[in-house]
């Protein structure tokens, strides 16, 4: 018994840390956001003062680091931002999905021509437990993002009866 009571603090000295880190990184994502917000709106800003046909030479002379695509992401954002709410995004990329510079992702309906491989599907789902994704959390998304996650999940519920027609296994195998 002492060796489990060892491993239960361990456990818990470990979610924690874990829980930690997870919180630092989303909040790492939400200021990223933001300052590529703050530098978009000073590029447009910028751009207003560039004489015409000159952006892109003064863009690589006076922001050698900053690319153009990168530029004109950033902007976008920023223009963007003053009408999309963005504090649910957790990075970069759902930020550009929200503001539409990226493409939503297509919804899989079994005829896609991307080529699905068991471990890709896995990924994506196990997305759900790594992130401890629960009621609070879905409940604190936009309606239109709940509808699509629950919808993905019907989807998910419908193929898993399909293809376990018995119900569930005993929880003592979970």
């Amino acid at each position: 018994m002492p060796v489990l009571k060892r491993l239960s603090k361990d456990i818990e000295a470990a979610f924690v840390a874990a829980s930690y880190k997870a919180g630092q990184a989303k909040q790492t994502g939400h200021d990223a956001i933001k300052e590529a917000i703050l530098c978009g709106s000073l590029l447009t800003q910028a751009k207003t003062m560039v004489p015409p046909r000159r952006w892109s030479y003064w863009l690589s002379q006076c922001c050698p680091k900053l690319s153009r695509a990168t530029a004109y992401r950033w902007m976008h954002l920023a223009r963007e931002s003053k009408t999309k709410t963005l504090e649910n995004c957790a990075g970069m990329r759902q930020a550009y999905i929200t503001c539409g510079i990226l493409p939503e992702p297509e919804p899989s309906n079994g005829s896609s021509q991307i080529a699905l491989t068991p471990d890709s599907l896995l990924r994506s789902l196990s997305c759900i437990r790594r992130h401890s994704i629960g009621r609070e959390t879905v409940l604190a998304w936009p309606a239109d993002e709940q509808r699509r996650f629950l919808d993905a999940l019907r989807a998910c519920v419908a193929l898993y009866r399909e293809l376990e027609p018995d119900g569930p296994p005993p929880k003592e195998s979970l």
